[in-house]
C-alpha cells in the first residue's frame, strides 16, 4: 500500500505513460492486490491520471491477481458409505485411501475433503440440482442414482467390483433361484438406497418393508425378526457381522439373484467437465498404486490388476 501511495504524487507531476507503468509494476511488486486500495486513493489516482494509465493500473492488478485466482481449489468429495471398510476412521479405509491418492494426483490444482453423508440427502439436496450440480461423489455406481445409460452425470473409469447379497437369518432361507421367491417376506432398505427389482417388488407391494437409516440398523432388524431379510454390499456384510453387538447373531448370506457384480466409480456433475477429465486421467494410475494396493490387500476387494488399465470414463 506504501508503495502504491507513493506512486501518486509522481502521476501528479505528469507522468508518462511508460513511466506510469513502471510505477504500479514497483507497487504491485510491494503487494498491491486486485481492489484492495482505499476508495479516497482510487478517486484521487482517477482525477490525475489519464484513461490509458488508469487502463494499465487496472490490467497490471488483474496480472498481480493470477496468482490468487490460481490458486489451489478445494472441491468436497462426497461419500455415502459411512461405515467399515469404506471408512475406518479418518484416515483408514478405502474412502480416505482414495482421497490421498486423488489429492497427491492432483496437487497443485485441486485438493479434496471429505464429506460422508447419507445417500438420501446427497439425493435431495445436491444431485436434483442437475447440470447445476458441479461436485464429486465417490465409490458410486450409474444404477445407485437412476443414471444406468450414464448420462445424467459424468462417470469416471472404473475403480474396482462389486456386489450385493441377501441377508437372512440362518437356516430360514436356503439359496434362491429368482427374488419372486421372497414376495410376502419383510425386506429391511436404508432410505434413499435402490435395490433394483427389489424396488418393483415393494412398490407393486409384494414385498412388505421396514426403512432404517443404515445397514447396520436393517442386520438388527434381521436378528430382531422384525424384518425377514435385507440387502447390503459383500463388504459391508463382512464387517458388520463382526461387531461385538452381532456376535450371537447368526445371519447367512447369499449372492442377490438376477443382479449381477457392479463397477464403482467417481461420479462428477456435469457441470465440472474439466474436473471431471482430471480426476479420470489419474485413476488411470490407481491400480498401481503402492497405497491402493495396501487396501487391496487389508480389505479384500477385487480392485482392478495393475496390468489391466480401465477404460477412460463416459463424459
Amino acid at each position: 500500500m506504501a508503495a502504491l501511495q507513493s506512486s501518486l504524487p509522481a502521476a501528479q507531476n505528469g507522468l508518462s505513460f511508460y513511466e506510469t507503468v513502471v510505477c504500479l509494476a514497483k507497487a504491485l511488486r510491494h503487494g498491491c492486490c486486485w481492489f484492495r486500495w482505499e476508495i479516497a486513493m482510487l478517486q484521487r489516482w482517477f482525477q490525475v491520471a489519464c484513461l490509458h494509465q488508469f487502463a494499465c493500473l487496472l490490467a497490471m492488478c488483474w496480472v498481480a491477481a493470477g496468482p490468487a485466482s490460481a490458486a489451489v481449489r478445494t472441491v468436497t468429495m462426497f461419500n455415502t458409505y459411512q461405515g467399515p471398510p469404506f471408512v475406518i476412521n479418518e484416515s483408514a479405509g478405502i474412502a480416505p485411501a482414495l482421497l490421498r491418492f486423488l489429492n497427491t494426483q492432483l496437487q497443485g490444482k485441486y485438493r479434496f475433503e471429505l464429506f460422508n453423508l447419507p445417500r438420501e440427502r446427497l439425493r435431495l439436496a445436491y444431485l436434483t440440482r442437475g447440470r447445476a450440480f458441479d461436485g464429486v461423489v465417490m465409490l458410486m455406481a450409474p444404477q445407485f442414482v437412476d443414471d444406468p445409460e450414464m448420462t445424467r452425470f459424468l462417470w469416471t473409469r472404473p475403480l474396482f467390483e462389486d456386489y450385493n447379497v441377501l441377508v437372512f437369518r440362518r437356516g430360514e432361507m436356503a439359496a434362491i433361484k429368482t427374488l419372486t421367491e421372497l414376495k410376502g417376506k419383510t425386506f429391511a432398505q436404508v432410505l434413499g438406497h435402490r435395490y433394483g427389482k427389489l424396488d418393483a417388488m415393494v412398490t407393486s407391494g409384494e414385498l412388505p418393508v421396514e426403512i432404517t437409516s443404515s445397514e447396520l440398523s436393517n442386520l438388527h432388524m434381521v436378528a430382531l425378526r422384525r424384518a425377514d431379510f435385507t440387502q447390503m454390499n459383500s463388504l459391508f456384510f463382512l464387517y458388520l457381522r463382526a461387531r461385538p453387538e452381532l456376535q450371537t447373531a447368526d445371519f447367512s448370506a447369499l449372492p442377490v439373484p438376477e443382479s449381477p457384480a457392479f463397477q464403482r466409480r467417481i461420479l462428477v456433475g456435469k457441470g465440472n467437465p474439466e474436473l471431471f477429465r482430471l480426476i479420470d486421467a489419474a485413476l488411470a494410475k490407481l491400480p498401481c498404486d503402492a497405497g491402493w494396493l495396501k487396501v487391496q490387500k487389508d480389505i479384500g476387494f477385487n480392485a482392478i490388476g495393475c496390468k489391466e488399465v480401465p477404460k477412460p470414463g463416459r463424459p
